[in-house]
């Protein structure tokens, strides 16, 4: 029978405790051992690094964002407050390059008017909706912080790295599969087949 797996915060943390074959733990909130606080010292940096990393599908998020009274001293004519739940700025639609904009203190200077279209990185906490290649990774991340503290195994540790790194070889293909690119490369066959 197939083993269902649970989707929260305890059971990611056992899964990443049991690869450096540590005990698991009751629950990450309950729990009042120094295996817990390592585990939790490391959980967000993690999760959030890894998040970053990638412009994961699931975690990604759109909004229309107005300009704040405020303006820039220099340098651009608006200044947009972050939307509260986004991590990082993927990118502004209407924009031209990357040139067309800056983010600075958790806000986005640019000279495009509002109402202004923004791809953001949301704060992705909830484990049940994390992609199953994201959550397989952090596993492998997580036991790859959490080893050195609990004593683990070197070899053990190494190989929570070496998967990782293999599980996001495999994910970033495999997302960006998921819908269209957001720009089409230009080039010389596009340019063709537009004539």
């Amino acid at each position: 029978m197939a083993q269902i797996h649970q989707k929260t915060e305890t059971s990611v943390a056992n899964e990443a405790l049991s690869l450096i074959k540590q005990p698991s733990l009751i629950h990450i909130d309950a729990d009042n051992t120094n295996m817990k606080r390592i585990v939790v010292k490391h959980f967000a940096a993690e999760r959030d690094a890894l998040l970053r990393q990638y412009p994961w599908n699931f975690a990604s998020t759109r909004a229309l964002l107005q300009a704040q009274v405020q303006k820039p001293v220099f340098g651009f004519k608006y200044l947009y407050a972050f939307p509260h739940d986004c991590m990082a700025v993927r990118s502004l639609p209407d924009a031209n390059n990357q040139d067309d904009w800056k983010v600075e203190k958790r806000a986005i200077l640019t000279d495009l008017a509002p109402p202004l279209k923004v791809i953001y990185t949301r704060f992705a906490y909830e484990v049940a909706l994390w992609d199953a290649l994201f959550r397989k990774a952090f596993v492998r991340r997580l036991a790859e912080a959490c080893g050195p503290e609990l004593s683990a195994d070197a070899e053990l540790i190494k190989k929570a790295k070496d998967d990782a790194d293999e599980v996001l070889e495999k994910a970033y293909p495999s997302d960006a599969a998921e819908g269209t690119p957001e720009d089409l490369p230009n080039g010389d066959w596009l340019d063709t087949r537009s004539c």
